[in-house]
């Protein structure tokens, strides 16, 4: 959205004149962002290695533009520090983390292993 603000300030006005009222900004956003959007997207929707976008299949059959492991992993390292901040700057100072019963790694079969858990 930063890309679609400075490099086209009147966006608002250029979508509704443009019949895009609909409300897509996808016009404005740079080609590159997309494709690098697609490719963050695809591997970690699909818990791939970062090494994919460049896996000698996936390049014969992806319709998406090309990308390197060594882009996917610069991009991803700058989108985690960008979302690291913007969760830092929600958060306050001092919080807390609880933890139920119901979240615990062990599975609970009956009421006497709850009982023998948390005795």
């Amino acid at each position: 959205m930063s890309h679609v603000r400075a490099q086209h300030p009147n966006f608002a006005a250029e979508i509704a004149n443009s019949g895009m009222a609909g409300g897509t900004l996808i016009a404005f956003v740079h080609k590159k962002s997309q494709t690098v959007y697609s490719w963050i997207d695809w591997v970690i929707s699909c818990n791939l290695p970062f090494s994919f976008p460049e896996d000698e299949t996936v390049v014969k059959y992806a319709s998406i533009s090309s990308i390197s492991t060594e882009t996917l992993v610069k991009c991803m390292g700058l989108l985690t520090k960008a979302v690291e901040e913007i969760v830092a700057a929600i958060l306050p100072e001092k919080f807390g983390i609880v933890f139920d019963g119901s979240t615990s790694c062990c599975i609970l079969r009956d009421v006497n292993d709850f009982q023998q858990a948390y005795a």
